[in-house]
């Protein structure tokens, strides 16, 4: 049964429309994850760790991180499929802009490729349907065709240990590129399955490379989209 750094744990449901009461966890206390359960996700957050552990009935997936280094980094279950989740992790993209305020947002639907190859989904807004949309790009966290045949062939994915926080920001930045650009574009890099591309740890060091570039990314704003709303961290700037 694993073991979450002590800090801030948020509980986790399926939909999750709204985010939970944080459980507050003492210096020296540890929590545990009952594993019965058909569904379990769990964000525990300390001074300098975290961790992020999501379990459905057909794969789970680990990350942990202790005074800056991961030292848990796995996904077992086989790898989604094409689009699969992508109009999932739409969804949870626009129920974190809910929570933010923006409670304005209808739920995404999918975009038909032939008509605008470049999204995945959108979200209208429910004061005028003809005026703002929430347009989204979706782009798996870790992208490389060999990657991918490798995890279906294990049946699972992770990284070695001794991996450095710089490893990983190596592989957001990555995925980050793979998608052409375009200024009125949200990307979403999903990483429900892949939680360790969303540790505070890497995307603080990934905000410092966008800043140091001074450059522009090409979207109006670029996220990670972890399965925790208390993860979902913006990439190209500092929220």
């Amino acid at each position: 049964m694993p073991v979450v750094s002590p800090g801030i744990i948020a509980g986790m449901t399926v939909d999750e429309p709204t985010p939970g009461k944080p459980i507050e966890i003492r210096v020296h206390d540890s929590a545990e994850l009952n594993l019965q359960d058909d569904v379990v996700g769990i964000h525990g957050t300390g001074v300098d760790s975290e961790g992020l552990l999501v379990r459905e009935s057909e794969w789970e997936a680990n990350a942990q991180c202790e005074q800056g280094a991961i030292v848990q980094a796995t996904s077992i279950g086989r790898p989604p499929q094409g689009e699969e989740g992508a109009l999932s992790c739409g969804q949870r993209y626009v129920n974190y802009r809910r929570s933010l305020g923006e409670d304005w947002w209808d739920d995404p639907i999918r975009v038909d490729e032939r008509d605008r190859p470049w999204l995945d989904c959108e979200a209208f807004d429910r004061r005028d349907s003809k005026g703002e949309r929430l347009l989204m790009q979706v782009q798996g966290a870790m992208v490389g065709n060999e990657r991918y045949r490798e995890w279906a062939r294990e049946r699972k994915t992770g990284l070695p240990p001794g991996t450095t926080i710089q490893q990983a920001v190596g592989l957001v930045l990555e995925a980050t590129s793979h998608k052409p650009p375009a200024d009125y574009v949200v990307l979403l890099l999903d990483a429900v399955r892949l939680p360790w591309l969303a540790l505070r740890e890497v995307v603080t060091e990934v905000r410092r490379q966008y800043a140091a570039s001074a450059g522009k990314t090409g979207f109006r704003a670029i996220y990670v989209v972890a399965w925790a709303q208390s993860a979902i961290r913006r990439l190209d700037q500092s929220e």
